[in-house]
Order: C-alpha cells, then structure tokens, then sequence
C-alpha cells in the first residue's frame, strides 16, 4: 500500500511579482524588517542580507524581533543592527515593513504583530508551504529551499552585487 501525501498548494497567482515589489521599495524610505520568534540561520542571513540591501539604496532600516540574535551568528556583518526592544523606534515613521520567513504574522510574536499591523504596507516573502499570504504584498515561493534563496533573486533583480558581507 502506497501513501500519498497532498499538500494544498497556494494559488501562486497570489504572489507578486518581484520587480512591483521591488517599486515599493524604492518608492519608500523608512522599513522594519522582522522575521519569526527564535530566529534560526534562514531567519537571521534573510534579514540581514535585506538590511545591507535597504542600506544601500539609501534607505532607513531597523531589524526588531522577539528574540535577540543568538550569539553563535553575532559575527555576522550587521548583526548590530538587530533589535529586541521598540522604543528607539516610532512605528508611525515606518512606511514599509518586511516580514521574512513567516508562513503568518502571528509568528512574529504577539506584541510586535499587534504593532506591524498598524503599518500601512507590509510586505511578505517567504518559502513556507502554509504561508497565508497576510501581506498587502506578497512573495511566496515554496519550491524554494529557504527564504535566504529569494532574497538574493531580489537583490539580484535589483541591479546591485551581491557582494562578500551579503553573501
């Protein structure tokens, strides 16, 4: 006897295209980057790739998450920059926040779900099979192996290099 395993797979019509989000982006100036509760090494390379990339097309950025960055990815280039506590920032400034490698933005943590929402546009990118798409954008892809994968294609897209620290 066989077992097949189905797995609902998400209208991929949903996720928008890289370059429309890649607009916003460039349309905007300020964003906060977050990613899952007890970030793991997808989670952390994703978020600060995406910082360096914010940071240099001139952007403001913040990384703010539930937990701090655990301390065997602390060497990493814009570790830094990861924050645990919100008070430095004013949600109200942010025009754009990112959520990376979440399926749904609950799994952000409570308190700073509760503060996303009150942001204007946020933008999804993920690889997780039961992403909801909770995004006003969206960038599902689930044959990818992690959400780190997608963000290169998006700095990719975005004419700039890669690069040693983005890497």
């Amino acid at each position: 006897m066989t077992i097949k395993f189905i797995y609902p797979i998400k209208n991929m019509a949903k996720s928008d295209k890289i370059d429309d989000i890649l607009k916003i982006i460039r349309d905007q100036r300020t964003f906060l980057i977050c990613s899952h509760a007890n970030p793991d090494g997808d989670s952390i390379g994703s978020q600060l790739a995406f910082y360096s990339f914010l940071v240099e097309l001139g952007k403001k950025a913040y990384i703010l998450n539930a937990n701090s960055i655990p301390f065997n990815y602390a060497f990493l280039p814009y570790s830094s920059a990861f924050q645990t506590q919100s008070d430095s920032i004013n949600i109200d400034d942010i025009d754009v926040a990112i959520i990376l490698d979440c399926p749904n933005l609950d799994r952000i943590g409570n308190d700073l779900s509760a503060k996303v929402r009150s942001i204007h546009k946020i933008i999804n990118i993920d690889h997780h099979i039961s992403n909801d798409y909770f995004g006003n954008y969206n960038f599902v892809d689930i044959k990818a192996g992690a959400t780190a994968e997608i963000v290169f294609r998006f700095i990719k897209q975005s004419g700039l290099s890669i690069g040693y620290e983005r890497a």
